[in-house]
């Protein structure tokens, strides 16, 4: 269907019908990507980090020496360098699915309507582990995966919506600063994704309310000093904008310091989110990125007349304010909870 509607997306979007065969390249880049992503959620859900982590970067590495193929026949162009893309994700996919045990891809009874119910999908399982505590007995691993999968889904929405509206609201020039502003932003996106992947197996140990309580300050004091580097580096570093890019790029600067802001202030409190997961939260994540999501669109929609590239940067400041709020508020009323001996609703 998107296939179908890539020359509508180009024309109405970004008003440039050239892109048509662009579009469909990158979707059907997108198509390989989700199937890549089985086997890195399938064993995350497991708690198999090792697997997980070798799994992402063998996959990585693959779509890379794509990129270094077309380097070293000096075939750069957009369209090589997506059909590259394409390639190493469609081997990567293809490869790592075969770890996968079947019985996880295809159900081994017949599927109905029933079974395609997002309710059904997302329901708690009945089995508990034996001698697990409240905030451990939360889903069996499929379950866990769905969950964590609708997540995923409306996090990579959030994360494109900003250059989505773009095209429909702003001129290519806007646009170009806006992703030359982003750069900036790169290296501390390394570092959340760093911290994240550390943290991951720690939050998932089958701990106590105290020591996970214990975990979570520690990580907080660790990210506090991490991001406080990262405040510093937004503030700086994007002032080198018309060295890096030309003076042409000089209004980058502002935007540049707002993304990486943002990124800082993700690493503070990346703590909450990963944590809890300890606490049965993959089953509330996914309507706090749905509210998220809603949020970036409208204060982007809103914004972007007004105040050009900036706005939609500063949606993302809100997006994480939003998310802090709500994940915090709930992770500390079941962290009470759980401390009283009760189970959360």
């Amino acid at each position: 269907l998107f296939l179908l509607l890539a020359p509508v997306i180009a024309n109405a979007v970004w008003h440039m019908e050239e892109l048509t065969p662009l579009l469909r390249i990158g979707l059907l880049g997108g198509i390989f990507t989700a199937l890549a992503s089985v086997p890195t959620v399938y064993f995350q859900s497991l708690k198999q980090f090792q697997k997980n982590a070798a799994i992402a970067v063998c996959q990585t590495l693959i779509v890379f020496l794509g990129i270094l193929a077309v380097a070293w026949w000096r075939l750069w162009s957009v369209e090589i360098v997506l059909i590259a893309t394409l390639v190493g994700s469609a081997v990567s996919a293809t490869i790592f699915l075969l770890l996968v045990p079947r019985a996880a891809l295809i159900p081994r009874r017949r599927v109905t309507v029933a079974d395609l119910s997002i309710r059904r999908l997302l329901q708690k399982t009945p089995i508990r582990e034996p001698g697990a505590w409240a905030g451990q007995a939360d889903t069996d691993p499929m379950t866990f995966a769905a969950f964590n999968l609708v997540s995923t889904v409306i996090v990579m929405i959030i994360l494109r919506a900003d250059v989505w509206l773009m095209g429909v609201f702003l001129d290519q020039k806007q646009i170009g600063i806006y992703f030359s502003a982003s750069r900036f932003a790169l290296p501390l996106s390394i570092v959340l994704a760093a911290i994240n992947a550390a943290l991951w197996p720690r939050a998932s140990a089958h701990l106590t309310v105290q020591r996970t309580k214990t975990l979570l300050v520690q990580t907080f004091r660790l990210s506090t000093l991490v991001a406080a580097a990262g405040t510093v580096y937004a503030i700086l570093v994007p002032l080198l904008a018309p060295f890096f890019f030309g003076q042409e790029y000089a209004e980058s600067t502002t935007i540049g310091q707002v993304l990486s802001l943002r990124y800082a202030l993700a690493i503070l409190i990346c703590p909450v989110g990963v944590i809890g997961y300890s606490f049965g939260m993959v089953k509330i994540y996914w309507w706090i990125n749905g509210i998220q999501l809603a949020v970036v669109v409208g204060v982007t929609v809103w914004l972007l007349p007004l105040i050009g590239p900036l706005g939609a940067a500063l949606a993302l400041i809100a997006n994480e304010v939003i998310g802090v709020l709500l994940a915090g508020s709930i992770l500390w009323r079941r962290i009470r909870l759980f401390e009283l001996g009760e189970t959360p609703a």
